[in-house]
């Protein structure tokens, strides 16, 4: 029994001695200390920090390279336009380029002169629109200017002279009008040859600007119905069929010329034009050759009271070029049409 504890002792003290030299990460091993797949998940969590670092360093950089490319952007923006585009050369000329130049009565030096651009100019430096306005103020004899760029050097003005149209009283002076009304000139006599705007004053006349005219007081009353014979027309108004506009609201003597006017040309009827009577806008008229005075009544249903104008007097049927009097079509039948009344005589 003594020899049994003896063994069992001294093994107790082999083994005690053993692991007593074994290393400290052998004794711990199975007790939780970190082995292989601790440092493998260490190694992945640093590899994956590595890989977001390297992330934002690169978006960091990309911001970087488009913040310098927007800089540098701007920088030849700005050389370009203060340093690069200078203005070497002019060019006048016609909106359809043709040769000979008309200028009107200016000369090209007039002209670039009232441009105020000098050779040596940003061509950036200056808003063409206002240039525009600028020249046609200063050459109120020029119907339309257009300033524009030629790159990298030219400015161009292109322009059309105005001519001579019409002529209204403004105070005690005339002023002269182009095809378009704009005030061309103010003249102290009265011109000859053009188309008088009858029974109205001009209230404002500046040249290069659009004529403005004094608003006539309205008339008292109805239009009235003349009883002479209708041309033209059957007596139950089938001549004038076109389906009247409705009635519109009171025009001013601005608006009413002006649709005059445009409806005197799309029917064929401007250039036989020789006289606008605009002193009463509930009865406005106008002379068409000096031999006919033309009775519209009111602006309402204008167009379709020159459609018929024009069917009476250039049509086959209608007037012959010498018949000389009043053409009445100013008033509409219950029918809602209108009968074309001629009244032989003086206009």
């Amino acid at each position: 029994m003594d020899q049994n504890n003896r063994n069992r002792n001294r093994k107790g003290a082999v083994r005690a001695a053993a692991n007593q030299n074994r290393p400290p990460r052998e004794r711990g091993q199975g007790r939780g200390a970190p082995g292989a797949d601790y440092r493998q998940r260490q190694e992945a969590l640093r590899r994956k920090r590595a890989k977001s670092m390297m992330k934002r360093r690169r978006k960091r950089l990309r911001l970087l390279a488009l913040f310098v490319a927007v800089v540098l952007a701007a920088v030849g923006l700005v050389l370009a336009v203060t340093v690069l585009f200078k203005v070497a050369s002019f060019r006048v000329e016609n909106t359809d380029k043709r040769d000979p130049v008309d200028l009107g009565p200016y000369t090209e030096e007039q002209i670039l002169q009232a441009l105020a651009v000098n050779v040596g100019d940003n061509i950036f430096g200056f808003s063409a629109q206002d240039r525009q306005i600028l020249l046609e103020r200063a050459l109120p004899e020029l119907e339309t200017v257009q300033v524009r760029r030629s790159l990298p050097s030219t400015v161009v003005v292109q322009v059309e002279p105005a001519t001579a149209a019409y002529k209204v009283a403004y105070g005690d002076q005339w002023a002269v009008l182009s095809t378009s009304c704009k005030v061309m000139r103010l003249e102290e006599e009265e011109p000859e040859g053009l188309v008088e705007l009858q029974g109205i004053e001009a209230a404002q006349a500046e040249p290069g600007s659009r004529i403005q005219l004094s608003q006539p007081a309205p008339a008292e009353g109805a239009e009235s119905t003349p009883q002479e014979s209708a041309v033209g027309a059957s007596q139950d108004g089938s001549a004038a069929s076109a389906t009247p506009e409705p009635e519109t609201a009171e025009t001013t003597a601005d608006e009413a010329l002006s649709q005059l006017l445009d409806r005197l040309e799309q029917n064929g009827l401007l250039d036989g034009l020789t006289a606008v009577q605009l002193g009463n806008l509930e009865e406005f008229s106008f002379t068409y050759q000096g031999r006919l005075k033309i009775r519209l009544g009111t602006s309402n249903n204008l167009d379709y009271k020159l459609r018929l104008t024009a069917r009476v007097v250039l049509g086959a049927d209608g007037l012959a070029p010498t018949d000389r009097g009043t053409l009445d079509v100013s008033s509409m039948t219950k029918a809602g049409t209108i009968n074309p009344v001629f009244s032989p005589g003086e206009p």
